[in-house]
């Protein structure tokens, strides 16, 4: 199949730039005039279409429209032409093409490989997470331990007892306690 206009292919359905079909039909009205009388057919931007501004190397951007393959080949019936008559028939292609089992099935693989390379993102993510975690429940397993036997204690510790463990004097201890809102006077 030979290429008449450029198919972007990108989005989740092939399109045409409107412009591009508008210059491709020799159509003598300008497209500024041309598009908007076109639709005035019940094409509806959003479904038919899109609009954005095209790229210009010199002045003003030129506002673009990128039309659906059924809207393109609406646009080319309405023309009356025998070139008209030619790129609906390519756009005839074009969607059978698109719609084949074969083409639906590696667009289908394609989305669930995209979906798999993101679930394994996130389970790389996860793992990380549960790495560092387990890694501070084991730095933290002796204090714990050490705070379940002072808690479970039924006598009294002295604070000096306490500091000396951390190898702080017992002013200094009371000190950070105090700073730390645990202790008051």
């Amino acid at each position: 199949m030979t290429d008449l206009i450029k198919v972007n292919f990108d989005s989740d359905r092939p399109t045409v730039s409107g412009r591009d079909l508008h210059a491709a039909l020799e159509i003598k009205t300008a497209y500024k005039d041309w598009f908007p009388r076109m639709c005035d057919y019940g094409f509806a931007e959003g479904a038919d279409f899109s609009s954005f501004m095209s790229e210009n190397t010199g002045g003003r951007p030129a506002v673009d429209h990128q039309l659906t393959i059924a809207m393109a080949k609406e646009l080319c019936m309405i023309q009356r032409s025998e070139k008209g008559r030619k790129f609906r028939q390519y756009f005839i292609k074009i969607e059978e093409a698109w719609n084949s089992p074969e083409s639906v099935m590696a667009r289908a693989l394609q989305f669930a490989n995209e979906q798999l390379v993101l679930v394994q993102k996130q389970n790389r993510k996860l793992l990380e997470t549960v790495a560092v975690q387990n890694q501070q429940i084991t730095e933290m397993k002796p204090k714990a331990s050490y705070c379940d036997v002072v808690l479970n204690c039924k006598d009294l510790v002295a604070i000096s007892v306490i500091a000396k463990e951390y190898g702080w004097t017992a002013n200094r201890m009371n000190q950070y306690l105090h700073e730390k809102g645990i202790q008051f006077k």
